[in-house]
């Protein structure tokens, strides 16, 4: 039961990390000059509550707008990650292959081999990750935005239901 409530608390520690370590990625992180923050904070479309047919178009050509560069910087995001993430792939192999090539020496574990491998590849795997994060967060403003019309569409809809039944 002890055991259980340490991992717990470990559990609950490190979930304050991730949380700390991900505002600290989007509030620094920089992509194309901009923190996601920033890019989050310039994409976001918001709808005024009391909205009219010359709302509804304004904001349409304003989350296609959105929608295009979101789209576009996820793109190129998307190209970045696969090119850093088949880098580390042959790098992982290069290091591999310079390790079985360094001759004779203390015996080694294959373990003890992807443990050396990983900490020569480290700032590779590094790029990934933050690639990677870079990439999802692109993905989620695709999606966020697709979603926005989805919603202004069906305002619209509404509005033109009411003007036809008044």
């Amino acid at each position: 039961m002890v055991q259980a409530m340490i991992k717990q608390q470990d559990l609950e520690a490190a979930s304050v990390d991730y949380e700390n370590n991900f505002i600290m990625l989007r509030e620094n992180l920089k992509f194309s000059g901009k923190t996601l923050k920033e890019w989050a904070i310039e994409l976001s479309v918001e709808f005024p509550d009391d909205i009219t047919f010359m709302d509804i178009q304004q904001l349409s050509n304003e989350i296609d707008r959105c929608f295009s560069v979101a789209h576009n910087n996820y793109i190129v995001a998307q190209g970045v990650y696969s090119f850093l993430k088949r880098s580390l792939e042959i790098d992982t192999i290069n290091a591999h292959i310079d390790l079985d090539n360094e001759g004779p020496g203390p015996r080694r574990t294959i373990v003890d081999k992807d443990r050396i491998v990983a900490a020569r590849v480290k700032d590779s795997a590094d790029k990934v990750i933050i690639a990677e994060f870079i990439s999802e967060f692109w993905k989620e403003q695709v999606k966020l935005l697709d979603r926005r019309q989805k919603t202004l569409e069906q305002i619209h809809w509404a509005l033109k239901t009411e003007k036809e039944i008044k």
